[in-house]
């Protein structure tokens, strides 16, 4: 199964954000050993979110299954790899915000297969120009279904929980959700 052969993903803002309010940050961990930032997406988070939310975000930061990293720091990145990244910043300044590129950037360099983001058009993009797979908070939930983590009507509460703190919900079902998710992961042979 793919998910499983390589357990560690890299994330954009929107992602964390919408699970740490929901108050399941930590579902992530049951699929992930390590969740990887970039510094633009830990300050996206931090600027984003409540002082008692930040908390749980800076508590699974402690317990280091979600790291923050500097892509341009040379103690941890050589030039080659810096040069690398750089160039996918510049290449998508003007298609992806900071934090996204910035994930993009290190998921790329580093050979992380998955990417988390609910900005539809960052994953299409994303997508597009590599092998990464971008999975949303929606796919997240729906994984947790078929890997039997959580069960669907647990899935249905925190996906209706992450709609009620959200500018714009999504008004589909969640089961509708979940068909596509499946879908999707067929088509992408994520578990093959």
């Amino acid at each position: 199964m793919k998910i499983l052969s390589n357990p560690v993903a890299v994330s954009d803002a929107d992602v964390l954000i919408k699970l740490c309010k929901a108050g399941h940050l930590d579902i992530l961990k049951k699929f992930f050993v390590d969740v990887i930032i970039p510094k633009r997406v830990f300050e996206e988070v931090e600027s984003k979110l409540e002082k008692r939310f930040f908390k749980v975000f800076k508590k699974a930061l402690t317990c280091g299954w979600i790291r923050m990293v500097d892509i341009y720091d040379n103690n941890v990145f050589n030039h080659e790899e810096i040069t690398a990244m750089a160039i996918i910043m510049n290449s998508f300044r003007y298609a992806l915000d900071d934090g996204e590129r910035e994930a993009f950037a290190l998921a790329n360099e580093l050979n992380i297969p998955f990417l988390l983001s609910d900005d539809r058009n960052a994953k299409r993009i994303i997508e597009f120009n590599s092998t990464i797979v971008s999975l949303s908070y929606v796919e997240v939930l729906s994984l947790a279904i078929i890997t039997n983590i959580i069960r669907l009507n647990d899935t249905k509460n925190i996906h209706q929980k992450i709609n009620s703190i959200v500018n714009r919900p999504i008004n589909v079902p969640f089961e509708v959700l979940h068909k596509r998710a499946k879908k999707r992961f067929d088509s992408i042979g994520l578990f093959k």
